[in-house]
């Protein structure tokens, strides 16, 4: 307006009409309870009033405002659509990551898959509650609030033993008294899963007998195939191709651990962290197969 001098060129640069910009300059007007133009009788042109180029003054601060803004927010956008962050215990990343990261890069190649992986996965679940991460692949324990959970497959305990073991040479399936009294070698039981498998375990009466307990699943292969005693792990985090240990099928003594894929309940979610979480969803039998 201030630049047009006319109600009828302002409406017409805008694209409204002559009398809806009239009605938003009274609306304005009774908003800040002065007059903001000149409105001589007769007159071809308008004018500010003191009041008007007051406003116009702060009226043209807060449009440079509302453009940075949005230029920022839109590059901070912009940003997140690129980058998916995917935190995974270790056992799910080994099958979960690789074909997750092909189907990306084959529907959209400009997006970065970023992926963290921890044993701990109360950390992941929080650091998703908190936005620093987008999706996590971890074992179902309890409930998580803020989050919903789909289980995407399920993995099968197995007894890992020395390759010398009398336990490698049996040619049955295991029975609950082959175990009692042997050393275990247990993974670190600090985490929800872990605490879940030494309930189960106790039964067996194992879970008196630990000799070891070590945070990482290598150093448990190792002191089980060196002879320090026996451990329970996740099928998916043992090497079948090791030849200094056997792994034996024990499902039919404890039941599987659930790994599920947990996402935010609500808030905005970019399109490529809902594609990849179809594609995680989607891949439920072969991950399960894998």
């Amino acid at each position: 307006m201030a630049e047009a001098r006319s109600i009828s060129r302002a409406a017409e640069r805008l694209g409204y009409t002559q009398s809806a910009v009239s009605q938003q300059i009274r609306a304005l007007e009774r908003i800040v309870g002065v007059e903001l133009l000149v409105r001589a009788p007769g007159a071809r042109h308008v004018e500010l009033t003191d009041a008007g180029h007051r406003l116009l003054a702060h009226a043209a601060v807060i449009r440079e405002r509302l453009v940075a803004a949005h230029r920022e927010l839109s590059a901070y956008a912009e940003a997140l659509h690129d980058v998916v962050r995917v935190g995974a215990v270790p056992s799910a990343a080994r099958v979960a990551v690789a074909p997750l990261a092909l189907e990306l890069r084959t529907q959209v190649p400009g997006v970065v898959l970023e992926v963290e992986e921890s044993y701990r996965s109360d950390t992941l679940l929080e650091r998703l509650v908190a936005g620093d991460l987008d999706l996590v692949l971890a074992p179902i324990v309890h409930d998580v609030p803020g989050l919903d959970v789909t289980e995407i497959f399920r993995d099968a305990y197995v007894l890992l033993v020395a390759a010398d073991d009398p336990l490698a040479a049996l040619d049955r399936r295991l029975e609950p008294s082959d175990l009692t009294g042997r050393a275990l070698v247990s993974k670190d039981c600090g985490t929800p899963s872990q605490r879940a498998l030494a309930a189960a375990l106790s039964e067996f009466d194992l879970d008196g007998a630990t000799a070891v307990r070590a945070h990482d699943g290598e150093t448990v292969r190792r002191l089980v195939a060196q002879g320090v005693g026996i451990a329970v792990l996740p099928r998916l985090l043992v090497d079948d191709g090791d030849p200094a240990t056997r792994a034996l099928p024990c499902d039919h003594l404890l039941p599987p651990r659930r790994l599920g894929l947990f996402e935010r309940a609500v808030g905005y979610r970019a399109p490529a962290v809902a594609l990849a979480a179809a594609i995680l969803r989607s891949g439920v039998h072969d991950l399960a197969s894998a």
